[in-house]
């Protein structure tokens, strides 16, 4: 039962008073849900605002919820007969029928997956989960990019200096060398543009590199997303919507949309709609980003005819989707209102922001490596076995790392402090874990929890927050973000903390008692684990 929905139904219904969803909230402070419905509306209804909470208070009923008026703020317990019930239940999430792309991770081919690859990967896995928790039908979409001038640089580096394949940072190294080369020498950058060309035909000449490339590529980040628990309905690659995107610059030529400059450069008219124009083709006839994205928005939509398709890119890109969507929708393309882009924060190396182009780049093997040396610090006194201990510091180290980006709001930029992200106590999915070994524990020791139970106000409590996560997740849905799913699961376990510490749970003499608490430990359970399931955190049986 979604509680605030339940609360705003129960409401209107026996006051006859109309409200929004914002008009009640979750009070922490005192445990309850208020509302200050009454100061904002008093005015409007020419009554005093206590008047006002008065009226409510002598109207309200439900069969969940106990009213308490202070002056003019309404405040709502839940009834003790809601928990028995409460307890009896599986969460019920509000299901939509919804056709959703969701567009994540997309390194470009020669790259290593960098932190920021990574951000982007843990942000869209996430939405995936939420998603489909709630009824959508997601089709996860990886959009490897291979066309345009950094790939083409890193062939005409390879070639120029040699491919060593037994290296296993050949492609980087040799990326960073090749940029160096031509920004000493600009005399070689028409070279780089003659295997943009190639590329774009075929791959010419290049092709048996490009596609060396493009494996060794692919395997190191599947490498990658293996450890993340990451996998994709379908994998893309830019060069298989060149055409596609010429030629609907061949359509934006012949309406006006799109106007040829001095020199030759085709470019999109958006000035008049606010926004700055757009290069979309190069005066040599090769495509940019702007044309393959074009091309990849038209054919995506007679692939998937989706509902909505979310693009989770870096937020420098931001004003690049807002004027590649502004185009297809002056192209007339009707499914443009269901294109949308979220952008996230970067993550930032001391040095500043990360640049593969000048080789100060923070890659996703070296966080987990040191991540992982962080976890194996922490648990190295405890008498697991080597396995054991390898086992849980690659769960942690992946849980340190998806919960300290998911943590924040997207757009927010995050300073990594491994010490911090892996700590068991702090706000971190380690944290998660950890009480989530703790409850698994205490759930095996006990002997068969029996049907019959009571509850204390302790039980109640904890429960309470228990209750919030259907109201949290639909949040998150509607508004397409994570951050308080996180905001709640930190909540929930400093709550069952505070609450274990001080009552008997195993050792409670009263039978009920006992049993009610081991239920409402159980129910602690099923709320982290399916915050974890969101998160798509490993769950662990030993830390």
């Amino acid at each position: 039962m979604n509680l605030l929905l339940k609360l705003k139904e129960d409401f209107e219904k026996s006051t006859s008073y109309v409200t929004t969803k914002h008009d009640f909230y979750f009070n922490h402070d005192l445990n309850c849900f208020s509302t200050s419905y009454c100061l904002k509306k008093a005015g409007t209804l020419s009554m005093k605002a206590e008047e006002l909470a008065s009226d409510c208070a002598s109207k309200f009923s439900s069969n969940v919820f106990e009213l308490k008026q202070e002056k003019a703020f309404l405040n709502f317990s839940l009834k003790h007969e809601y928990f028995i019930e409460f307890l009896k239940q599986q969460f019920s999430l509000s299901q939509f029928a919804r056709r959703v792309v969701v567009e994540y991770s997309s390194p470009n081919v020669g790259k290593p997956l960098h932190i920021g690859h990574i951000r982007s990967t843990i942000i869209g896995d996430s939405l995936k989960h939420l998603f489909r928790l709630h009824g959508n039908n997601v089709v996860s979409s990886n959009y490897l990019c291979e066309a345009g001038t950094q790939v083409a640089t890193l062939l005409w580096s390879l070639q120029k200096f040699g491919f060593n394949e037994s290296n296993p940072n050949e492609l980087i190294e040799k990326y960073v060398l090749g940029n160096k080369e031509i920004e000493e020498n600009p005399d070689y950058k028409p070279q780089v543009l003659e295997i943009v060309k190639e590329i774009e035909q075929g791959g010419g000449s290049y092709k048996e590199l490009l596609d060396k490339v493009r494996a060794r590529s692919i395997e190191s980040f599947n490498e990658g997303y293996k450890k993340l628990n990451v996998s994709f309905d379908e994998t893309l690659f830019d060069t298989d919507f060149i055409q596609k995107g010429k030629e609907l610059v061949s359509e934006g030529l012949v309406n006006g949309l799109f106007s040829k400059d001095e020199g030759g450069e085709v470019f999109a008219n958006l000035e008049d709609k606010g926004l700055p124009n757009l290069i979309v083709l190069r005066n040599n006839g090769t495509s940019l980003y702007s044309t393959r994205d074009l091309g990849l928005a038209e054919l995506r939509f007679e692939k998937h005819s989706y509902d909505s398709c979310i693009i989770v890119t870096a937020s420098e890109q931001n004003m690049h989707f807002k004027q590649v969507f502004k185009i297809l929708e002056l192209l007339g393309k009707d499914y443009s209102k269901n294109l949308q882009h979220i952008g996230y924060g970067l993550i930032k190396l001391p040095e500043g922001k990360m640049s593969s182009r000048k080789g100060i780049i923070l890659t996703f093997q070296d966080v987990f490596d040191e991540l992982r040396k962080e976890v194996l610090k922490k648990i190295e006194a405890k008498t697991y076995s080597f396995q054991e201990k390898e086992d849980i510091s690659k769960a942690v180290a992946i849980s340190a790392l998806k919960f300290a980006i998911l943590k924040s709001s997207f757009d927010k930029e995050i300073i990594f402090d491994v010490n911090k992200v892996t700590s068991f106590e702090g706000d971190t999915g380690p944290k998660l874990q950890y009480n989530l070994v703790r409850i698994n524990s205490i759930l095996d020791k006990a002997s068969e929890v029996k049907d019959d139970f009571v509850l204390s106000s302790a039980e109640e409590e904890l429960l309470t927050h228990c209750s919030l996560l259907e109201s949290i997740l639909l949040d998150c849905y509607e508004n397409e973000r994570i951050h308080p799913l996180c905001d709640y699961s930190l909540k929930l376990v400093d709550v069952f903390s505070k609450y274990y510490a001080s009552n008997q749970v195993l050792n409670e003499p009263d039978v009920k008692l006992r049993t009610g608490r081991l239920k409402t430990i159980q129910k602690v359970k099923g709320s982290l684990e399916l915050v974890l399931k969101v998160l798509n955190i490993p769950v662990l049986g030993k830390m």
